[in-house]
């Protein structure tokens, strides 16, 4: 049921492409968990391989559709002061 409130978040995403982002912000957080908790930030070295292929190819499939939800991620305002 929360992929389905996700994918009408994300309309212009498909449902397997919503749970792949998932799946690697998942795995992210979770192997880098004690890490978050003592301050420091993770890297890109902190993702297996494997994982930033999988969203390099969906970045690269829908690229145009990312650019479609931008919007409501980040404010004018913090495009403007930042």
């Amino acid at each position: 049921k929360p992929l389905c409130y996700v994918s009408e978040l994300f309309s212009e995403l498909s449902c397997e492409d919503i749970a792949r982002l998932l799946e690697i912000c998942n795995s992210f957080i979770y192997s880098n968990y004690q890490d978050i908790l003592k301050g420091k930030i993770p890297t890109e070295d902190s993702l297996p391989d494997s994982s930033w292929s999988t969203l390099k190819a969906i970045l690269r499939q829908n690229i145009n559709k990312f650019g479609n939800i931008y919007y409501r991620f980040v404010s004018r305002e913090h495009i403007t002061t930042n």
